[in-house]
């Protein structure tokens, strides 16, 4: 006859083991899950950034327009952070602002005051968390009679000027580029990095 002799202790061990192995098992399935999960969303992310196109600058539609009669103004201030800035000539008799932006809200048109003759005009809000970006551009005319002065002042923003009859013209930019063209008088242009052109 043969004999059979149980020794529980060594099935308890036994069974650990083999729990042990299926856990392993289990982890490592459900790592290999989520790494395939994770390569995937990896190359989606990929994809999108090469397949993704910045708003063109100039296709931007204008998402705010003021005026003012020049005739109650002896001093035009306008700040703004990354916006560029270009200065031309009114075909009207009155100062005018666009603003021109990819995205539109009523917090992103400028804030703009007159006070002792002096127009202060002063950037909006701006979109904070945009996955596209966002392009703008500020437009800013001044009629023929014109002979007060102009104060322009951004961050990174290009500032432009041409065709303008001020008395005095300041310009200040950490980074931007300024370029100043067929003005009256002598323009004073700082800038930290952006380079100045004067014609």
């Amino acid at each position: 006859s043969i004999r059979f002799v149980l020794n529980t202790g060594n099935m308890k061990i036994i069974n650990m083991k083999i729990i042990t192995i299926a856990l392993i098992a289990v982890l490592c399935i459900s790592t290999a899950n989520v790494t395939a999960a994770g390569q995937t969303g990896a190359e989606k992310a990929i994809e999108f950034t090469d397949d993704w196109t910045a708003p063109d600058p100039a296709s931007v539609r204008l998402i705010n327009s003021k005026r003012w009669e020049a005739s109650d103004i002896s001093t035009v201030e306008a700040i703004y952070g990354t916006d560029c800035i270009t200065v031309s000539p009114s075909p009207t008799q009155e100062i005018i602002l666009k603003e021109y932006l990819s995205e539109d809200s009523d917090s992103y048109d400028a804030k703009t005051t007159v006070s002792d003759s002096t127009l202060k005009i002063e950037m909006g809000d701006r979109p904070q968390f945009s996955h596209t970006g966002y392009i703008s551009r500020i437009e800013l005319y001044l009629p023929s009679s014109f002979r007060g002065s102009v104060i322009l002042t951004t961050k990174t923003g290009a500032i432009s000027l041409s065709g303008i009859s001020a008395s005095k013209v300041t310009v200040r930019s950490q980074n931007g580029p300024v370029t100043v063209s067929n003005i009256s008088g002598t323009p004073d242009c700082e800038t930290d990095t952006g380079g100045i052109t004067i014609n």
